[in-house]
């Protein structure tokens, strides 16, 4: 099998399992509290999703990009798959341009695997994004709130 042939072929059994995964979880937006198993209150995230509206917003052809690319077969907003999760890098890097020109460059040239901040995870390179797309992709994720207890680096 030829390399291109491989990783089309890991991409779509990526998609795949994302997909899967997506499906056996409810998209149906909570309201007010919720309880656990265990009977507990767990906190209204309202107050997070209408950050996270605003950052779609503010941010759209970011998000519109990001929307429509192969980063959520490893990427998540608040989960992680393969690599760190969308909240993770936020917290991990402050927005400022410096960090969007290194996070850009790092998403179009990819990231062999040990090489990266985030362990021994690969990131596929995307050689065919413009920087300018890829920049406004990163512009999107670092506008995100990061989650309080994420681990934060101010870079």
């Amino acid at each position: 099998m030829k390399t291109s042939e491989l990783m089309k072929a890991s991409f779509l059994y990526c998609t795949l399992v994302v997909t899967c995964i997506f499906s056996a979880c409810s998209n149906s937006p909570s309201t007010g509290s919720q309880s656990s198993s265990e009977g507990t209150a767990v906190a209204d995230s309202g107050q997070e999703n209408a950050t996270i509206e605003s950052a779609k917003a503010k941010f759209a052809k970011g998000y519109e990009l990001l929307s429509k690319s192969d980063c959520k077969a490893c990427h998540d907003t608040g989960n992680e798959i393969v690599g760190p999760s969308f909240e993770r890098i936020a917290a991990r890097y402050v927005y400022s341009d410096a960090n969007i020109t290194h996070l850009a460059e790092r998403v179009i040239t990819g990231v062999k695997t040990g090489e990266g901040v985030w362990g021994k995870a690969e990131m596929t390179p995307h050689v065919n994004m413009s920087k300018t797309d890829a920049e406004e992709i990163i512009k999107y994720v670092l506008s995100m709130p990061p989650k309080q207890g994420l681990d934060t680096i101010a870079k």
